[in-house]
């Protein structure tokens, strides 16, 4: 099952500095970094879509997914960190299974037909609608009410981050959290943080890291992306790394990106 990232990933008081600087919808550990936060009392939410951090009722800690919000926040990003905190870009597919939606249009497409088993979420609060699976539940809401988290036994999860005031570019606003979510996690690693283009919003990048908890390594995808000048999201994908290339890993995470809609 994929779990949810960022937000699990960073710190409350992380997440809050983060935020002034990305104020995206980190999902979860400043989705920006890719915001995925454990729910332990001191870890803040990794980036989050929107700067999110919240805990993870399993481990402890808060989820982050976008930077700062969903997407990049105003202001001047700061200087890419140096290879020290996550190492260079490792060779990886970039998720290419993971929500190539060509016809998702500005916006997101309503998902004709949905894998069996699934259902269409939608959230008033956050502004956006996505398809999950049926057994997936709120768990709580990320960081500092930055975004979403949903989970089907508070260890795997779905993080999704909002702000309605983005920044103009997703791969600096993850760069600039980088460091803090790396002093977070136990033996972080960056697999790659990177500008993708995807249904031709302004700005998009993906973060996708591994770390360590509890004697298990979890991979992490958070999707940082700007709409338009009021919608930013993050969306965080958190699963064992074990389970990263399973079957069910894979459609779900396709799913996720093809379903996302902005729901005003």
């Amino acid at each position: 099952r994929v779990r949810a990232p960022l937000t699990d990933v960073v710190p409350p008081k992380v997440l809050a500095a983060v935020a002034a600087v990305l104020v995206l919808a980190l999902i979860g550990v400043v989705v920006a970094v890719a915001a995925s936060g454990d729910d332990t009392a001191d870890k803040g939410a990794a980036p989050s879509a929107s700067a999110p951090a919240d805990g993870n009722a399993a481990d402890g800690k808060e989820d982050g997914t976008s930077p700062s919000g969903a997407s990049p926040s105003g202001g001047e990003a700061s200087p890419k960190p140096d290879d020290s905190a996550g190492g260079k870009d490792k060779d990886d597919d970039g998720g290419k299974d993971d929500g190539d939606d060509k016809d998702g249009g500005n916006r997101g497409k309503e998902g004709g037909g949905l894998p069996d088993g699934w259902k269409k979420t939608t959230n008033s609060r956050f502004k956006f609608s996505i398809a999950m699976p049926k057994d997936y539940k709120e768990l709580r809401i990320a960081g500092r009410g930055s975004g979403q988290i949903y989970s089907p036994d508070g260890r795997t999860k779905l993080q999704v981050d909002h702000t309605s005031t983005p920044g103009d570019d997703a791969e600096a606003a993850w760069r600039s959290g980088e460091r803090a979510v790396a002093a977070s996690r136990s033996n972080y690693d960056r697999l790659f943080i990177k500008t993708v283009e995807w249904r031709g919003y302004r700005t998009v990048a993906d973060w996708a890291f591994t770390y360590t908890d509890g004697g298990t390594t979890y991979r992490v995808l958070n999707r940082g992306f700007v709409v338009d000048d009021s919608h930013g999201y993050a969306v965080m994908i958190t699963a064992p790394a074990s389970e990263w290339d399973s079957k069910e890993n894979k459609e779900a995470r396709k799913t996720f990106f093809a379903t996302f809609q902005v729901a005003d």
